[in-house]
């Protein structure tokens, strides 16, 4: 099995992302290109994207990077709104929660052995809602393993 198998076919990081995120056990998280859907209200979309994964490093040194986008869309629940700001925190916060945990960490070393560090950036988030309501945000998660 792969590195990006032990990841994500195994749920490892959906479960992990579940529990940072404090979203329901059952909620889903997508793995695969960017979805074109729009979350329920109320509701964090979660997008698992494998970008590339590349080898550094000689043969007994070797280091591999995978790197991942990981999309977060968050629509507001039915009701009164005030402009979008509480969609804003909220995605704003899940973001802050994210890129603290994985920038610079080795979570999840007991269940991957092979992890070296982490590296989590933003790379877009879009204050003003898309055509369908959503505000969407996206990072760059880099996993750096032995082998």
């Amino acid at each position: 099995m792969s590195f990006h198998d032990d990841l994500v076919a195994d749920a490892v990081w959906p479960t992990d992302l579940k529990t940072a995120l404090a979203l329901a056990s059952t909620a889903g998280i997508t793995v695969g290109r960017q979805p074109q859907k729009v979350p329920r209200p109320g509701d964090l979309d979660v997008t698992i994207e494998l970008r590339e994964h590349k080898q550094r490093g000689t043969s007994a040194q070797r280091i591999t990077e995978w790197v991942y986008r990981l999309h977060l869309a968050k629509t507001e629940n039915a009701g009164p709104r005030i402009a979008g700001t509480t969609q804003v925190a909220t995605l704003q916060a899940h973001v802050e929660t994210l890129c603290d945990r994985y920038h610079g960490a080795r979570v999840l070393t007991a269940t991957l052995p092979t992890l070296v560090s982490m590296a989590c950036e933003l790379e877009t988030f879009d204050e003003e809602p898309d055509d369908q309501g959503a505000q969407r945000a996206a990072l760059r998660v880099s996993w750096f393993v032995k082998g």
